[in-house]
């Protein structure tokens, strides 16, 4: 993970109900794929919209993207693993070509649904207008919404705490280390 993407990384995890676990963990999937760095924090906020930020949905969802987009185009398990999450990109993807699902489906079959369209259909459908506009930012309003994001800020103040008092606790160990071995 580039250092340069873990404020946009951090900003995701603050205004979603996911964590900041959930959002680094797919930040590295998405790498381990050879997804563009610069392009992962704009396909990372699309799949935690149509997750509407559910933790399984959106892993499983990071998922399937990843693969799909390493294999370059759409296949039948990254689909139905997609569906099962909540969202099908032949419906996006039908809606902006006027061709019918079924047309779409013969296409898949030939490899002729490209990660690109795929991609672009989770971006559609997650940018004004579409069907998962802000959905993790509304869920986030939710009790569920605010206790993970509660969770995330008790971690964060966790880690800054442990990471200034980290020279106090090494000595204290090294000195009670040091009254054990003499």
């Amino acid at each position: 993970m580039t250092s340069k993407l873990l404020p946009q990384i951090k900003e995701l995890a603050k205004t979603s109900p996911l964590t900041m676990t959930d959002i680094v963990g797919a930040e590295k999937m998405m790498l381990g794929f050879n997804i563009e760095a610069e392009k992962t924090i704009d396909y990372l906020k699309a799949i935690s919209d149509v997750s509407m930020g559910n933790s399984q949905k959106f892993n499983s969802l990071t998922l399937a993207f990843s693969q799909m987009s390493a294999a370059g185009k759409l296949m039948g398990q990254d689909l139905n693993q997609m569906i099962n999450a909540g969202f099908n990109p032949l419906q996006q993807i039908s809606a902006k070509t006027g061709k019918s699902i079924a047309q779409l489906k013969t296409e898949m079959s030939k490899g002729a649904i490209s990660a690109e369209m795929v991609q672009q259909a989770f971006l559609d459908a997650t940018s004004a207008g579409g069907k998962f506009y802000n959905m993790s930012e509304n869920a986030s309003k939710t009790i569920n919404g605010q206790i993970s994001m509660m969770q995330d800020a008790m971690d964060a103040a966790f880690n800054e705490i442990g990471t200034k008092t980290e020279g106090i606790i090494i000595n204290s160990i090294k000195a009670a280390t040091s009254l054990i071995q003499n």
